[in-house]
């Protein structure tokens, strides 16, 4: 017996960032407000605020988001062991979330479902955003609802949460339920958010 031993089966890989390139956030608040001027965009998981439409992959400051960020794209997927070359960008679009805007409870899969999402914020200086337990069940753990553990760890949380920073970059597998938190603060909250596929 004593050679026992208790062991976590599952992960969840989770990336997180800081881009310190004021230069490139720069330009990226100055494209998001252009496309903003160009389109009412779209509600999808946005309650209040602004999302864009899908943004055109060409256009150069995207260009320059991803030649700046692959490295960590190709970092994220090799903690899966899938050592291939190619990245395929899916989708990209943009958020602006103003006073008490937030994101519902959603996650990316769909018919032509992408392997991992990300976010790039922008500008924020409030809501969190949380990503739920992929095991179902854990909410309904009847301990879980008679005692409160001293101390979260893999085995008892059921949600994850980062406060953002402008500048972080976030990585995660697309089927994650996450949320954001409405922006309490009068300034708005810009972000970029991408589905991408390795092949």
């Amino acid at each position: 017996m004593s050679n026992l031993k208790t062991n976590i089966i599952f992960g969840t890989p989770f990336f997180k960032t800081n881009i310190e390139n004021k230069k490139l956030i720069k330009e990226l608040i100055s494209y998001i407000k252009k496309e903003k001027n160009k389109s009412k965009g779209r509600i999808i998981s946005n309650q209040g605020g602004w999302q864009s439409n899908d943004l055109n992959l060409k256009d150069e400051p995207i260009k320059h988001l991803f030649n700046w960020i692959n490295i960590h794209l190709t970092d994220f997927y090799t903690a899966y062991e899938f050592y291939r070359k190619k990245i395929i960008i899916n989708n990209v679009w943009a958020n602006i979330n103003n006073y008490k805007d937030c994101n519902q409870l959603h996650n990316h899969v769909s018919i032509n479902s992408p392997d991992f999402s990300s976010v790039f914020y922008l500008k924020v200086k409030s809501g969190k955003i949380k990503f739920m337990n992929p095991d179902p069940f854990i909410r309904y753990m009847p301990l879980l609802n008679k005692a409160i553990p001293k101390f979260y760890n893999l085995c008892n949380s059921y949600e994850y949460f980062v406060e953002p920073k402008p500048g972080d970059l976030l990585i995660f597998p697309s089927t994650i339920n996450h949320l954001v938190e409405p922006n309490m603060d009068k300034e708005p909250r810009i972000s970029l958010a991408f589905n991408w596929s390795v092949e």
